[in-house]
């Protein structure tokens, strides 16, 4: 520590300002902060840090993988390295989907379980495509039906 001519609250603290530091200053405060606390001690801090601003889920994915021996280590960062982002249809998009295939209701929700299932959410919820059929005619106010005419006003 005397390297450094600072306490080690100063140091955190510069290490966590970041700074303008070069890449191997940033090694030697790793060094000294994995000599001086453990790496455990620091991964248990990392993890806290997480949580406390909300990311949970993120804490718990590093702690698992943490965990998890060599094999599946790998099989998470290939399918990491693998993954594709899918972008679900918009509501206009799953509508157009709908009324190209004839799909019925019954159909509809069929594919969109399907890929549910597959966590490939493509297909929003069905009650979004009777939202954009509203859409598509005019408000019932506008028309006027009698035995003889209609006029949508």
């Amino acid at each position: 520590m005397s390297t450094f001519n600072c306490t080690k609250r100063e140091l955190i603290v510069s290490y966590i300002e970041g700074g303008k530091t070069t890449a191997a200053s940033k090694k030697r405060k790793n060094t000294v902060l994995r000599n001086e606390y453990g790496l455990e001690h620091i991964l248990s801090a990392y993890l806290q840090g997480l949580r406390s601003i909300g990311k949970g889920n993120e804490a718990k994915a590093v702690e698992k993988l943490r965990l998890a021996d060599a094999e599946k280590k790998v099989f998470v960062i290939n399918q990491l390295d693998d993954a594709k982002i899918i972008k679900g249809l918009t509501d206009e998009e799953a509508l157009s989907v709908f009324i190209d295939l004839e799909l019925t209701k019954v159909q509809y929700l069929y594919l969109r379980n399907v890929t549910d299932e597959r966590n490939c959410s493509l297909f929003p919820p069905y009650c979004k495509i009777q939202e954009m059929k509203e859409i598509c005619y005019p408000p019932s106010s506008t028309i006027e039906i009698t035995n003889t005419y209609a006029k949508i006003s």
